[in-house]
């Protein structure tokens, strides 16, 4: 019999959190009169309190000045350099929330780090082609620099800190002396080395090259953006692990070759197995099929006979976008854009958990340094920690929404560490913060077990079974509830900004049923639920944005004018309101449409993206509204070249009726028919607003080229 509980919401059906597993039958589920926190009293005697608003992080809003990838922490766990993917790090006392003075400009071009063992010294390597090694309390160089001829990847020191060992953009990893600065051996490979690590007797050196650029979700205009590894010299062609002597820079066995794409690789700790998982993604032609192979085909890999230890594929055909062995190197973990993580035996590949449902997507995972524990990041702006082996919730949520209640969605988590001695989390979120959270064993059992009666008026006597208290008056439970509420404020207390989170999570809750009701063509409902998204929360850029589009399709046009301004006043610094706005005046009805006023629009939000397609895909159809033909051809030439997936039907049906008006008809008829065939060719999945605007765009570049209508 399943023994679990989930939270729904009433309204739309989704699943607001990961499954609550129990050791015994469900009796009683209650929650508490705010809605916080619920109760849930099993067949096993226990009884649990949940709290829906999530534990407080120890320090909050570390600021980077680019994604962070990775991070490295000093022994005792105090201390922690966030890697960047700009190659940029920033040094952390993670007790204090300050940086160390100690590194000052230092770490600027710093890619990789790692302390030694004792804590003492840091090496760090970087895009400049040095490896430096420093003295973690004074930051200053203990060695002369170690130098390549390509950027720094990655570096390890040996079991006993006398060595080195250094992957290299220049296709090369270096094993070096640390008391005399010279180079032991070089090991040359066919692609920038990601990966250089030392195996447990320091006799042999594992190393790696990767051939796809790791993705992650980070800030943009409509809410979440996958954003490339832009660091160069760091992904090969292809997948190879090499084992080698660390004296000769001999190979000791052939080489393994991963066929599917791989942007991350994980090792065990005895360097004797690697998992390889992809989280980049592609939408179209071969090379989407081959990072959709990646992302399925998650295999366990014995590193000296080229052998897979796991069935093939692993794990089944989810969409994994992680996978990580635990520090003991018996399990890993894997998570997924299905929603979910699981656990799995780390050298057959079986699995050693339930499946881990969680509300979204899940990014990333970590083991605790004792492998008992697993923490993973999920879109729902939740850090979930569960048991390792039997896949049961660990404690309270890690709830990161409530420190962002401007837009919430902005802190959805996508990576998370446990610090070397598992007293602490580090997670980092989509809008580039870091969070720093005390991991804590202190325990209530008497106040938790009152907190629970109270909560439930109930308690389970000595036969399991579930009995209301007997007959007590209001006062004196609300006597209890506040002397409670006195001793834990933090717990139990609500704070402003839990009360904003809250409010925007309604908010997002009829946001996300706009856009179910947008794609279903009920644009009716859609306008309504944005509308009470917005009421609630009257910043709610996305909704306004929504809202206007939604307008748009119905035909309401000044409503729709409307609320691309509202989204320009409320975020003045986002591209997005600029570009709805210039495209309904360059686009929109012929009552509507002035190109005039569309150019300042377009030349504004061209400026704030820096350059993203979409806003210089508008601003050539402004220019071609305006007859500007030249320009708009320019412009619309560079976004087709400038998109990642490739020219759209946009921007050959512009740029069929700019050549056409050009009189170059041999150009206008070949745009023309790579529009149509972008158009046919299309996901299912494209909106309603898309296949609209398809209508409208054939239509009148088949007018412009005299061509017969379509039906």
């Amino acid at each position: 019999m399943e023994c679990n509980v989930r939270l729904w919401s009433a309204e739309t059906g989704e699943l607001l959190t990961g499954i609550i597993r129990q050791n015994g039958q469900v009796r009683n589920v209650s929650f508490s009169p705010d809605g916080r926190r619920f109760i849930v009293a099993s067949q096993s005697h226990a009884i649990r309190v949940w709290d829906l608003a999530g534990a407080e992080p120890l320090v909050s809003h570390l600021s980077t000045s680019a994604i962070v990838s990775d991070v490295a922490f000093s022994p005792d766990g105090r201390l922690a350099i966030l890697l960047t993917f700009s190659g940029e790090a920033s040094a952390w006392n993670l007790i204090t929330g300050e940086p160390l003075p100690q590194f000052g400009t230092n770490l600027s071009l710093v890619r990789c780090a790692q302390f030694s063992a004792d804590g003492r010294l840091v090496a760090l390597g970087s895009s400049d082609g040095l490896a430096v090694i420093r003295e973690v309390s004074s930051g200053n160089l203990v060695l002369t620099a170690l130098h390549h001829e390509g950027p720094v990847n990655h570096v390890e020191f040996s079991p006993e800190t006398r060595r080195l060992a250094s992957a290299s953009g220049d296709n090369t990893a270096s094993v070096w002396d640390l008391t005399s600065g010279l180079r032991i051996t070089q090991m040359r490979h066919d692609g920038p080395v990601a990966y250089a690590l030392f195996t447990l007797d320091g006799k042999q050196i594992v190393t790696a090259t990767v051939n796809r650029q790791q993705a992650m979700l980070a800030d943009s205009r409509y809410g979440a953006h996958l954003v490339t590894d832009p660091r160069a010299d760091m992904y090969a062609t292809s997948n190879i692990v090499q084992l080698w002597d660390a004296q000769t820079g001999k190979p000791v066995v052939p080489a393994l070759c991963i066929p599917p794409a791989a942007s991350f690789l994980s090792f065990s700790s005895d360097r004797c197995r690697v998992v390889n998982s992809c989280s980049a993604m592609g939408y179209q032609g071969e090379d989407a099929a081959y990072l959709n192979r990646g992302r399925t085909e998650v295999c366990v890999w014995d590193i000296r006979s080229g052998q897979k230890l796991s069935p093939d594929p692993l794990m089944g055909t989810a969409d994994w976008v992680y996978a990580g062995f635990s520090p003991d190197g018996s399990k890993l973990v894997t998570t997924s854009i299905e929603r979910i993580a699981r656990t799995w035996d780390g050298y057959s590949g079986k699995s050693v958990s339930p499946v881990l449902h969680h509300g979204h997507e899940v990014y990333h995972g970590s083991f605790s340094p004792d492998s008992r524990l697993v923490a993973t990041a999920s879109k729902d702006g939740m850090v979930h920690l569960w048991e390792s082996d039997t896949g049961e919730p660990v404690g309270p949520l890690l709830n990161h929404r409530v420190w962002h209640s401007s837009n919430p969605l902005s802190a959805v988590p996508v990576r998370v560490f446990f610090s070397p001695r598992g007293q602490r989390l580090v997670t980092y979120t989509r809008n580039q913060r870091t969070h720093v959270w005390e991991l804590t064993t202190e325990s209530h059992p008497r106040d938790g077990v009152l907190m629970a009666e109270i909560l439930a008026n109930a308690t389970i006597d000595e036969t399991g079974t579930l009995a209301l208290l007997a007959p007590d008056t209001e006062t004196a439970r609300k006597e209890r509830w506040r002397k409670l509420l006195t001793k834990y404020p933090s717990v139990l207390g609500v704070t402003a900004q839990q009360l904003s989170a809250w409010n925007r999570h309604q908010a997002d809750d009829y946001y996300r049923l706009g856009r179910a009701n947008a794609a279903a063509g009920q644009f009716i409902q859609a306008a309504a639920n944005y509308s009470h998204a917005i009421e609630i929360d009257p910043y709610y850029q996305e909704a306004y944005s929504e809202r206007g589009q939604t307008f748009a399709h119905l035909q309401e046009y000044e409503k729709a004018v409307a609320d691309y301004k509202k989204e320009i006043e409320v975020r003045p610094e986002s591209s997005s309101g600029y570009n709805n706005l210039g495209s309904l005046y360059a686009n929109g009805p012929s009552t509507l449409r002035d190109p005039l006023k569309a150019l300042p629009l377009g030349l504004r939000a061209v400026e704030l993206a820096q350059g993203c397609c979409d806003e210089l895909r508008t601003l050539g159809m402004v220019y071609y509204r305006l007859g500007q033909l030249e320009e708009a051809v320019e412009i619309l030439e560079k976004t087709a070249k400038a998109s990642r997936a490739g020219a759209t039907a946009y921007d050959f049906f512009f740029l069929a009726m700019t050549y056409s008006r050009l009189g170059q008809s041999a150009k206008a008829e070949e745009c023309y028919a790579k529009a149509m065939d972008s158009w046919r060719n299309r996901p299912v999945n494209f909106s309603r607003f898309y296949e609209r605007s398809m209508q409208r765009y054939s239509a009148e570049a088949e007018e412009i080229l005299g061509k017969p209508k379509s039906q």
